[in-house]
């Protein structure tokens, strides 16, 4: 836990003996690793080198966070990412939406 941002609180927990962790969000490694794009027109050409990636959105409505697994390119010089057509439609992205990017 503490190579990924969190210290142990001195605490124990009541209802299964396990010890309390707590982080300030900034310092999670996770967290601090997330980066945002706008969602390219297309799909990621043939070409491109693809890596495994969480992508995520809020929602104005509920479920209000929705994220997806997808392999995906690194994002464009001018901030556009070429997301595939799949992760596109279960997060409900059009061209030119801002999308949460974690490379795993």
């Amino acid at each position: 836990m503490r190579d990924v941002g969190f210290e142990y609180a001195h605490r124990i927990d009541p209802f299964d003996g396990g010890p309390h962790f707590h982080a300030a969000t900034d310092e999670i490694t996770a967290v601090a690793a997330v980066r945002t794009a706008r969602v390219a027109g297309g799909d990621p050409a043939a070409t491109d080198v693809l890596r495994r990636t969480l992508l995520a959105r809020e929602a104005a409505t509920a479920p209000r966070f929705l994220a997806v697994k997808a392999m995906v390119p690194a994002p464009a010089n001018d901030g556009t990412l070429a997301v595939p057509h799949a992760a596109r439609q279960a997060l409900g992205l059009a061209a030119g939406d801002e999308v949460a990017v974690l490379p795993f």
